[in-house]
Parts: C-alpha cells; structure tokens; sequence
C-alpha cells in the first residue's frame, strides 16, 4: 500500500503542475490554443490514472483510516473537475471567436455602441435601462460585480448619489437595480414626467419661425409617443393638453384650425391637431426651399447656433459690442407715433390718451405694441414706470409736463422738421434721475482637481477679461500658467493704469449641476 501511496503522490504532483500551466495560460492575452488542449488532455489522462490509484487504495484501507482518505481523494478530484471546465470554456471562447471573425470577414465594419450615461431624468429611464439590459444586465458571461462596476460607470448626478455607500459585490448588485428602478423607473413618475415635459413647451410666436415649429411638433411627437408606449390614452390628457397647445402656438396657425374645424365636438382630438401641426409644418418648410426670385425668403429656416462651427474665431466682449454696433446702425427704428427715428415706448411727442388712440386707430397692441390686439399677445410687459398693465408709451400716471401736442406736431410738422428728435433728446434727458449700476451675479463652484470653494460670480459684459480674487487664488492653490502686462481703467481714474497680473486657469462648476463645468484664465488682483 505504501507503494500505491507513493505513486498517486507523484501523480498527484505532475496534476498540481498542470493546474498551474492552465491558469498561465488563460491569464496570457495572446492564448495558444493548442498549448492549452495539450495541458488539458495530459490532465484528462492523470485524472484516469489518480482515480484508479485511489480505488486501489481505499481496497487495502480499514475502516478507521477509510473516511479521511475518501474525503481528501473527492477534494482533488474536485479540483481537477474545476480546472478541465475553466480549460474547456476558454478553448470554446476561442472556437467562438474565431467563427465569427470567419464569418463576418466580408461583412461591413460597424461601428461600436455606446450607452448614454443616465444622470436621474426620469424621461431617459427607459431607454437607459433597456439599452443597459441589453448590453450587459442580460449578458450571462459578466459576474455582477462586474455589472455593478458597469453600472456605477453610466451612472451620474441624482442617479449616482441615489446608489452611494453601497460596496461593490454580487449581493449588493440587486438591490442597487432595486432601487434604482423604484426611484426613477416607476411608471407613475415617468408619466409625470411626460406630462410636465408636454405643460411647459416654450410658445412659438411667429409662424414663418420653421425651426421652432420643428422643435415644438417634434417633442410633441416624442411625449405623446412615450406615454402611448406607457398605456396612456390621448382621451385621459388630450383637453388640458389642448389648451396649453393653442396658446403656444401662433396666432395665425390657431386661427386656421378653428376655422377649418368648426365642429366644436371633434376639437378636442390631439391626434388631429397633430396632424394639422405637421400639416402646416410641411407646407412651410417646402415654401422656404423656393423663395420668390429676388427677394430672400421671409421663413426663418436658419438652423441654431449651435450646428454652426464656433471654432473659427475666440468672442471677446469687445468684439461682441463692436458686432452688435456695426449691426444697429443699419437699422432704423421709426416711432409709431410721430415717425421719429427712436423706439416708439420711449416716445414723449403728445399725450398718453393720444398715443393710445393712435394704437386703437392702427389695431395695435397696448403690450408689446405688437402687430395685433391685446388679447391675442403673449408677451403681457408690465409697465416700467407704474408697473401697470399696459405700454410705458401710454403710462397715465406719469406724464411729461414739456410735451408737445401730437396734433399740433401733425399740424406745423413741416415748420418743426428736424427739432422733433432735439426735443425728444432734451426732453429724455430732463427727465432722467440718477440710478445705480446693476450687475448680474451668479454662486458657482471653484474647483482646482480635489480643492473646491463657493464663490460670488458678477458678470460684467463691458469687461474684456475675466479675473480671480487673490484670496481664492491662494486658497485653491491655482497654478500659475503666465504672467501679463495690462493697462486697466480702474474705477474713478481717467488714465489706464500698467500692471502686471498673475494668469491662472480655473474650473467654474454648477452648484446644482455638477456635471455641467467651463474652464477659463483669470487674471489675479
């Protein structure tokens, strides 16, 4: 017996060996697959021969001696049923592999899919975790602390806080999809969600404005389809969401579908003022690709800034003061009023009730002085002067004691001529009281890699430069990437002051939008 001992120790040896072969190469990134079925087959033939050893063995054993060697002999053997699995399931990966590549060899190269990071919208869950479920939740080759680390991955803002002080593990993976799903998948709160998208659609104005129409009936299109897709019938929203439509829609595009749909019982029907939408969508985007020959199309069919290459050129606050001046000297604003060449709410020729007459007599707006009447504008101002509901240019309450009659202007305009418009400087500037100089502010978040600090942004759009508090420079520790020589007009000087400054590079970031940051240079003072 002792002999049969010392033989399956050998045996038993050479089997420890080829468990290590095995795992070297699976490990190796470039497998060699016929190193690995020759390990596996020299394993196949010890796994025979440390079997019969075994039985021979346990023949010539008491039955003291006897449970102890059959319990170590199913160890091994365990073992060796382990490590032929593992073996055999890389050499099938690799057989797999390769017939695809034989059997894509002709097929275009298509390129590789990516699934959009979900940041707590709950109007993306949907299709987030299908493409998730798709790609890797249903990919049973993937252990689950590897999902979870996938998960962790296309997970942001709201949505990654929700799953924090969970550690990575395979117990902890189903609660985390759990939870996830309770909190931003649950059909109630994607209905919401929908509904609320569809409430606050953003008015169109102008019916020759083609791209906002576009982006108005497209997500029209795209709510309705999602809450189809939910099980929620149009009949359930379809007369609140009707009103809210015709209130954003243009005038003009309103007025025709009540008139071509004089049967109040049928108006109701969303799909019908859909298809009217895209109707007259259509028609508009068509006519705009054949303008009348000498003139330029009066559809707005230009595409938004965004689409354009922004690349080409840095914008400065100069430069954009210098645009928008160049761009206003062509145009001439007439006063609707007595035809002066300034705006019409800063009028001061006649009186308030005279000036309201003329907008009655020109069917005008008394809001927004508007090409149509009152009831029908969207942009109800309030008056800058009482905060009442009408136009600063027929504001009653505050009247100019210096104005000149709009009918005797009418009367003697051709001796007045050209001292309208000097009256109406002279006028404006007696009027005029001294006020404070507002800037617009903002809290944002400072980050330099780890360090981050809350700061009071002001925005002043006359500034050229942008600048940084030394304070916070020192506290961020913000290196320093050059240094500049400027002449600078400060507050109460006349004359430009030279000073060097210390340029720094700094990250602003959204205080309630983490993943939503800009990096500029900012000079040190």
């Amino acid at each position: 017996m002792e002999n049969l001992k010392s033989k399956r120790k050998v045996l038993r040896t050479a089997v420890s060996k080829l468990f290590t072969r095995i795992e070297n190469e699976i490990k190796n990134t470039n497998v060699n697959k016929c190193s690995l079925e020759e390990s596996l087959k020299l394993l196949t033939v010890k796994a025979e021969e440390l079997s019969k050893l075994d039985l021979q063995i346990e023949e010539l054993l008491d039955s003291d001696s006897f449970e102890a060697e059959f319990e170590a002999s199913q160890d091994y053997a365990e073992k060796i049923n382990v490590w032929q699995f593992r073996a055999e399931r890389k050499l099938n990966e690799l057989k797999g592999s390769g017939e695809s590549l034989n059997d894509n060899k002709h097929v275009v190269r298509l390129p590789k899919l990516t699934i959009p990071k979900f940041n707590g919208d709950s109007l993306y869950w949907n299709s987030f975790w299908n493409s998730f479920r798709v790609a890797i939740h249903d990919n049973t080759s993937l252990s689950k602390v590897e999902k979870f680390n996938y998960l962790r991955s296309y997970l942001s803002a709201n949505a990654l806080r929700a799953i924090e002080g969970f550690s990575i593990s395979d117990e902890n993976y189903d609660s985390v999809v759990e939870i996830l799903k309770n909190r931003f998948g649950r059909r109630d709160i994607i209905i919401h969600a929908h509904m609320n998208k569809l409430l606050n659609l953003a008015p169109v104005h102008r019916s020759d404005d083609i791209v906002k129409l576009r982006h108005l009936y497209d997500t029209l299109e795209i709510q309705v389809r999602s809450l189809k897709s939910l099980d929620v019938k149009p009949e359930a929203y379809s007369l609140m969401l009707f009103s809210v439509l015709l209130k954003i829609l243009p005038p003009e595009i309103t007025l025709e579908f009540n008139r071509r749909n004089s049967d109040y019982s049928a108006n109701y029907n969303i799909e019908k003022l859909l298809e009217f939408i895209r109707t007259e969508l259509e028609c508009r985007e068509r006519n705009a690709l054949f303008p009348i020959s000498g003139s330029k199309s009066r559809f707005n069919f230009q595409q938004p800034p965004m689409h354009r290459n922004t690349m080409k050129w840095k914008s400065t606050a100069h430069g954009l003061m210098a645009i928008a001046t160049s761009k206003g000297e062509d145009r001439v604003d007439h006063c609707l009023f007595c035809s002066g060449d300034h705006k019409s709410y800063s009028c001061r020729v006649g009186r308030a009730y005279e000036r309201k007459e003329v907008l009655r007599r020109k069917g005008l707006c008394f809001f927004c002085l508007g090409k149509h009447t009152s009831r029908h504008c969207f942009r109800r101002r309030s008056c800058n002067r009482c905060k009442g509901q009408h136009n600063q240019a027929i504001c009653f309450k505050v009247e100019n004691k210096t104005n000149v009659s709009h009918m005797e202007l009418l009367e003697n305009k051709s001796e007045v001529g050209g001292a309208v418009a000097e009256s109406q400087v002279l006028s404006t500037i007696s009027e005029r009281k001294p006020q404070c100089v507002l800037l617009q502010t903002s809290d944002v978040k400072i980050r330099n890699d780890t360090k981050v600090t809350r700061a009071r942004l002001l925005l002043d759009n006359g500034s050229m430069r942008s600048f940084v508090d030394k304070d916070i420079a020192y506290k961020l520790k913000l290196p320093v990437i050059r240094r500049e020589s400027l002449s600078v007009f400060t507050f109460g000087n006349k004359s430009p002051i030279k000073k060097t400054f210390d340029v720094v590079k700094i990250e602003l970031e959204n205080r309630e939008k983490p993943d939503f940051s800009v990096k500029i240079e900012a000079l040190v003072t």
